[in-house]
C-alpha cells in the first residue's frame, strides 16, 4: 500500500486511480461545454408545441450567455419559410426547429428539422458557445428528423432542405 493513501483504496489499481482523479475535458469532466448550459422547460414546451399540437411552425432559441442557459428566442406560426430564414440573425448564432412541409408522390408530408444557425460574420466566441450547447439541447427535442449546420442564407434555402429532407 501506498502511504498516506486510503487504507481500502490500492492506488496502484487504476480502477482507483481513475475514480479519485477528476475526468479531463475532452471525456466530459467539469470543464465540457454541453454539461455548462442548461435548457429551459420553456423550450421544450415550445418544441412539444411544434412537434405535437402543430402550434407553431418554427422556433428560435438562444443562448442566454449569462445564466448559461438555452432560451425560446421566437416562436411562429407562419407557414413561410422566407420569413423563417428572414428571423435568422445575419451576425447571430442561434438553434432553431421548424417542421418543414413537403409532397412525396402526392401526399403531404413534414419532417422536423434541426438547425444550427452560425453565420461566418458571427463572434468566433459565439459559434464555439453554440457548437458545445448543441449536443445538450438537441437530446432534449425528440423527433428530430434532420440536423443542418449553416454559416449562410445558401445553406438554408428551402430547395437545400427540401434536398436534404428527401433523402
Amino acid at each position: 500500500m501506498i502511504v498516506g493513501s486510503t487504507p481500502d483504496l490500492d492506488l496502484r489499481e487504476p480502477a482507483h486511480v481513475a475514480r479519485l482523479a477528476p475526468r479531463p475535458p475532452y471525456l466530459g469532466g467539469e470543464d465540457m461545454g454541453s454539461s455548462d448550459f442548461a435548457v429551459s422547460n420553456a423550450c421544450v414546451e415550445a418544441y412539444n408545441k411544434l412537434r405535437m399540437a402543430r402550434t407553431y411552425r418554427y422556433v428560435i432559441f438562444t443562448v442566454d450567455e449569462g445564466r448559461k442557459e438555452v432560451v425560446v428566442h421566437k416562436t411562429s406560426a407562419d407557414d413561410d419559410y422566407e420569413a423563417f430564414v428572414r428571423d435568422l440573425p445575419e451576425k447571430e448564432c442561434r438553434f432553431a426547429v421548424y417542421d418543414f412541409p413537403y409532397t412525396v408522390g402526392g401526399q403531404q408530408r413534414s419532417r422536423i428539422v434541426f438547425y444550427r444557425w452560425s453565420p461566418e460574420s458571427a463572434a468566433v466566441k459565439s459559434k464555439m458557445i453554440y457548437a458545445s450547447a448543441e449536443d445538450a439541447f438537441r437530446q432534449r427535442l425528440d423527433g428530430v428528423s434532420i440536423k443542418l449546420t449553416a454559416t449562410e442564407a445558401a445553406e438554408v434555402s428551402r430547395e437545400t432542405v427540401l434536398e436534404k429532407v428527401r433523402q
